[in-house]
């Protein structure tokens, strides 16, 4: 569970539609284990090698090699067009980045490291993940309260 970051964490794989709900949780993999290795472990990683065509999901660079994920353009001399679609995936991208802020401010027992068992951190995290969808298909507000 040890991470380069010098603490013991989880990779938690999110991803989440246009009004922040989360679709996809996993929280599978200790925090060492880099992103794209996590997905690959993952259900939703599975259900993707038989998503019939046209279908994809937007992912960051983390999941560049993965297939139907689709990610940003890189580097210099990008058309047009990939300009455009970047602009677009990452606009649409953002409420992954806002669902977990919202997550993380609604729900403050992750403002502070989980020190529980194993089992029960992964429990903790996925009630979070679940209350916070409840709350945002009732548009609860989020009661924000900096940790302290």
């Amino acid at each position: 569970m040890w991470c380069r970051k010098g603490y013991y964490g989880l990779n938690v794989q999110a991803m989440c539609d246009s009004r922040r709900i989360f679709t996809f949780v996993a929280v599978d993999c200790p925090a060492s284990v880099h992103d794209s290795v996590a997905f690959s472990l993952s259900t939703l990683y599975r259900f993707l090698h038989v998503l019939p065509e046209p279908f994809a999901i937007l992912a960051d660079a983390a999941y560049k090699s993965i297939p139907r994920c689709l990610t940003l353009f890189d580097g210099r001399g990008r058309t047009e067009d990939e300009k455009n679609f970047s602009f677009f995936q990452s606009s649409l991208r953002i409420n992954v980045e806002c669902a977990f802020g919202a997550l993380y401010q609604r729900w403050g027992i992750l403002w502070h490291p989980l020190c529980s068992s194993l089992r029960r951190n992964v429990l903790v995290i996925r009630a979070c993940f679940a209350l916070h969808n409840f709350t945002q298909l009732h548009n609860q507000p989020i009661d924000v309260r900096p940790p302290r």
